[in-house]
């Protein structure tokens, strides 16, 4: 749903409401926190939480090109993109409260791409292959650039401990790894 109405949207509003109104996602997240995770907002918080939606109503509402009418719809399938994205969030820390973000993050995209393969099949064979242009390619160089920029900025952090691995994957990563490497029967 998250991209289905973004997408739409951005079709019928502009770029510049579109990013007005994702950039809403964290107060989004904020406010959909509260009865979900049981979060408290404090007064700054809702303060700041209060101002974030008043600049984004105020941008998208009276804005250039606002209105009611096929910018407002776009607007409105943005916002319900917002919705979507911010549940994903806050039922993602709902549901995996002690991992961290990457490992949530990786199998997120490891499971896009397996939904995305064949829809990209149907495509290539519809389409043919598309030959990048040379702003494509720049585009790829200036992000592997940021990429090894930052990289460098931040050192790795450093790998646990064999003995630690696992305590802090689970039992489940412990019983395969067990069986895999000093094989050892699955415990019972």
């Amino acid at each position: 749903m998250l991209y289905l109405t973004q997408n739409i949207g951005l079709r019928y509003t502009s770029a510049a409401n579109g990013a007005l109104v994702h950039g809403g996602i964290p107060v989004v997240a904020a406010l959909m926190a509260v009865p979900i995770l049981g979060e408290r907002l404090d007064r700054r918080r809702l303060g700041g939480t209060l101002v974030s939606v008043a600049g984004v109503a105020a941008v998208v509402l009276f804005g250039r090109v606002a209105g009611v009418g096929l910018p407002a719809l776009g607007d409105v399938l943005l916002l319900l993109s917002t919705v979507a994205f911010s549940a994903y969030l806050v039922l993602g820390r709902r549901a995996f409260p002690d991992a961290g973000a990457l490992p949530l993050v990786a199998g997120v995209t490891c499971y896009g791409l397996l939904y995305l393969l064949p829809a990209s099949a149907v495509e290539l064979a519809v389409r043919g292959m598309v030959r990048p242009t040379a702003t494509d390619i720049l585009g790829l160089l200036y992000l592997g650039g940021v990429w090894l920029v930052t990289r460098q900025a931040r050192p790795a952090p450093p790998m646990p401990d064999a003995i630690d691995a696992p305590d802090r994957n689970g039992p489940e990563v412990a019983a395969a790894s067990s069986v895999l490497w000093t094989s050892q029967k699955v415990p019972a």
